[in-house]
């Protein structure tokens, strides 16, 4: 879809890492960049990004992998087609979670 610019979003803690990333110099050149606040204390969006407002979930992707690799329930955080690419791709059932 080359009409169709990607958007990368961001929670604002994994936001706050974005300078640590591997090669993360080029990702404004890759996709738009967003970020959405997260429960508990926050800090200010980099500079370059959209800052989007959005309802606030504690669910974290961290907790997501946890529990598909537990085989502990977890379509309730996360929307239908969401749920269907890590079953379809058999993500995060490993013992890591990776």
């Amino acid at each position: 879809h080359p009409d169709v610019e990607p958007t990368l979003i961001l929670g604002v803690d994994a936001a706050a890492g974005l300078g640590t990333w591997h090669r993360a110099a080029e990702l404004p050149g890759l996709a738009e960049l967003a970020v959405v606040d997260r429960p508990g204390p926050t800090s200010d969006p980099p500079p370059m990004v959209r800052h989007l407002k959005v309802p606030q979930l504690d669910v974290s992707s961290t907790e997501i992998r946890r529990r598909v690799a537990t085989g502990a329930p977890f379509e309730v955080l996360c929307p239908p087609g969401v749920v269907s690419l890590i079953r379809g791709w058999s993500l995060y059932d490993t013992a890591d979670g990776s």
